[in-house]
């Protein structure tokens, strides 16, 4: 599994341990400088979120603008990161008061255990949550890598390589 990009300040915090060159360098920054251009005026949680979400959605956005990757754009995604993990926490929340497993009688009278559906519920919640964080470029090693898809010094042929088989 190819490693995360991370932005060059981090790697220079860190003590260049990837070992960039000069050249690498400039390239990475001029390519986080194109983030920087997307509009972030009205990044607001939208009216349909209930209020656990829409603190979860200001909570997300507070974090991410000491990164300034956040744009307009990301309104829905982070509406939707913000409504599953409040989901998430409601299910957890039930799930804690209540028992892991059920009694569960079937037609013919006979009773089994099974597990409780909250766990279901929870597990799809956590799983929508990681998708949207990734999937969407809401993490900023996805951010990134999409610019690095986009970036005009890179052939087709090396964006085809990097589609298939990752930053390696």
């Amino acid at each position: 599994m190819a490693r995360k990009v991370i932005s060059v300040s981090q790697i220079l915090a860190n003590g260049n341990k990837s070992h960039l060159t000069k050249e690498e360098i400039e390239k990475r920054q001029e390519q986080e400088e194109e983030l920087k251009k997307l509009s972030n005026d009205k990044i607001r949680p939208p009216t349909w979120l209930n209020k656990g979400a829409k603190k979860i959605f200001k909570d997300i956005v507070k974090e991410l603008e000491a990164l300034e990757i956040l744009a307009n754009i990301d309104i829905y995604n982070l509406a939707i990161l913000s409504n599953a993990f409040d989901k998430y926490i409601e299910a957890t929340l039930k799930l804690n008061s209540d028992e892991l497993t059920i009694e569960h009688v079937n037609k013919k009278g006979f009773s089994t255990t099974q597990k409780n559906p909250l766990i279901t519920v929870q597990m799809e919640y956590a799983e929508l949550v990681r998708k949207v964080s990734n999937e969407f470029g809401l993490t900023p090693a996805a951010r990134l890598k999409i610019i690095q898809d986009n970036s005009k010094e890179l052939d087709e042929d090396e964006k085809e390589f990097n589609r298939k088989f990752g930053y390696v």
